[in-house]
């Protein structure tokens, strides 16, 4: 139901043939290292100097030298001298203190076929104190400027749209600025986006996903299982082929399991919410700890009063829990307050905060159904509010509020007031790495007229909206979840007609956008309800399929 986690992969290593670039050095001292060091190179390079000349292949300019270490026969010299013997030209030169240059160049995998990593290493003399990596067939911009200690460094290629021979240029250099430059070239050839690579249905035949987070290849994934008539709470994880490896019940009793949250400490924190009383109007909240293995941490998480619901759940850098939801505050008509909870890394409260939209009557109605945490430590929630509840349909807006690290709120909030919007809300937050936001849900453009899944461009101030798209023509949508690609392409995924889509945008400057539907996955669930991102961009989505005539939970590992 909202947002973000990783994974990665690895491959094998293969050394790429140096392909050499033609420079010129000034007219200096030229050694007989020259041979030594073709020996030691498995590879040509070149080195070329800040006042630009050529040095020669595969050596790099050094001391002066003879051309011989003897002298021959008429020479002469002073007292104590031999006239044939051999004369002592002093210390010897160590290749590896000479001037830079590059013995290797390599890229791993040679050619990239799935999305993951592309590793560029070299191999470099002693004398090299930065390395500049640049791709050279986009324009030459540069990847990266390191010293040889950092290396190797690390790309993710994620999208077929990054298939085709990639030139990479390597330039070594010493701390005088003298340099040398080697050229490898890697293929990539990546599936077409949308390509399916594993799907899991549970074998329940009454269940849902509600949250799904992606682990190794595989998920964890939150939702419930009807028994005996009465719905439980279930977590499960599914492998790197879609095989179910386990399955717990996190809270005994009737309820569900909605988010998933991976902590930095390498395990997983769990929300939902169980039923109290004969019906299912009245819920109270619940978090726990697992571990990738299903264990439960027994004596760590929280269990709420009657009347708290959470719906969202993340974490920071030090592994503190934030979740999202609300609080009911009546049973005679659809009123709650919005309601923040922040734990400790060891699951204690931090604090707990609600809010009510300033001057609310009683008939108004605010929800909280994603939250983020900002690199400032602030917390930012999206949900919705309302402006009154006597119209008919209620008139909920999309809100966005700014909670400090204390609890405190901050500043204004941001609501949808726009006029083509007669009523919107919020299901889905991320942002980008300038700070702008992107949120995700439904709006409509009349009293009367059928949701569409649309999504805001907001900047993090929350001073202005930069601009909102419905998203495509068909209308009963509600986008769940909204996610920023590697390649800073704007990902939704919605329900819409029945079926899922999962829509991809690119924005374009601050104004228009042009939106492609490249997913439309009609053997998908009936309704998504959580899609992620891995660290390369694999998309992972959960809901419902109808299968025959029963519902059963299902997931799904797609191309990115």
């Amino acid at each position: 139901m909202r947002p973000p986690a990783a994974g990665r992969s690895s491959a094998t290593a293969l050394a790429i043939v140096l392909m050499t670039i033609g420079s010129c050095y000034d007219e200096g001292p030229y050694n007989d290292l020259l041979d030594h060091q073709k020996g030691l190179t498995g590879s040509t390079g070149e080195t070329v100097g800040t006042d630009g000349g050529a040095a020669g292949p595969g050596v790099s300019s050094g001391p002066t030298g003879t051309g011989d270490d003897s002298v021959g026969e008429g020479s002469s010299g002073g007292e104590g001298s031999s006239g044939g013997g051999a004369l002592d030209l002093g210390e010897d030169v160590d290749p590896q203190a000479a001037s830079p240059q590059i013995f290797e160049f390599t890229a791993t995998p040679a050619k990239l076929d799935a999305a993951g990593p592309l590793l560029l290493d070299l191999k470099v003399s002693d004398a090299v104190v930065e390395i500049e990596l640049r791709r050279v067939d986009d324009g030459g911009s540069t990847l990266a400027k390191l010293s040889p200690s950092d290396l190797p460094l690390e790309l993710a290629l994620v999208s077929a749209a990054d298939n085709g021979p990639h030139l990479y240029r390597a330039i070594a250099r010493d701390a005088e600025g003298q340099e040398t430059r080697a050229e490898l070239e890697v293929v990539v050839d990546l599936p077409a986006t949308g390509q399916e690579i594993w799907s899991w249905e549970s074998e329940h035949l009454e269940s849902e996903a509600l949250g799904i987070i992606p682990h190794a290849g595989g998920a964890v994934i939150a939702g419930y299982v009807v028994e005996g008539g009465e719905p439980r709470p279930l977590v499960t994880r599914v492998s790197n082929t879609g095989k179910i490896l386990w399955e717990v019940t996190p809270v005994d009793g009737r309820g569900y399991a909605c988010a998933l949250a991976v902590r930095p400490q390498g395990d997983l924190v769990v929300i939902g919410n169980s039923y109290k009383g004969g019906g299912y109007a009245d819920q109270a909240m619940w978090m726990r700890r697992l571990s990738f293995d299903g264990d439960i941490a027994k004596t760590w998480g929280d269990d709420g009063v009657t009347g708290e619901r959470a719906l969202s759940v993340t974490t920071d850098p030090l592994g503190q829990v934030i979740i999202a939801g609300d609080f009911q505050t009546s049973t005679m008509k659809p009123h709650h307050d919005l309601r923040i909870w922040a734990y400790t890394g060891n699951g204690a409260s931090r604090w707990s905060e609600s809010w009510t939209r300033p001057g609310a009557t009683y008939d108004r109605d605010e929800q909280a159904y994603a939250a983020l945490v900002l690199p400032s430590g602030d917390v930012l929630v999206a949900g919705h509010t309302s402006r009154d509840l006597f119209e008919l349909p209620p008139r909920k807006q999309a809100l966005l509020l700014r909670i400090d690290a204390n609890g405190v709120i901050d500043g204004a909030p941001w609501i949808d007031d726009k006029p083509e919007h007669y009523t919107s809300e919020v299901h889905a937050l991320t942002r980008s790495a300038k700070g702008d936001l992107f949120i995700a849900g439904r709006a409509t453009a009349t009293p009367h007229a059928a949701p569409r899944a649309t999504v805001w461009r907001i900047d993090e101030e929350l001073e202005t909206q930069l601009w909102s798209r419905s998203l495509g023509q068909a209308d009963d949508a509600f986008a769940e979840s909204v996610w920023l690609t590697a390649n800073n392409d704007v990902l939704v995924g919605s329900t819409k007609d029945e079926r899922f889509h999962v829509t991809i945008a690119k924005p374009v400057g601050e104004g228009p956008l042009v939106w492609q539907e490249k997913l439309d996955l009609a053997g998908g669930p009936d309704r998504l309800r959580d899609l992620r991102l891995d660290t390369y961009d694999y998309i992972y989505v959960a809901g419902q399929a109808t299968i025959g005539a029963s519902r059963h939970a299902y997931a799904r590992r797609i191309s990115p």
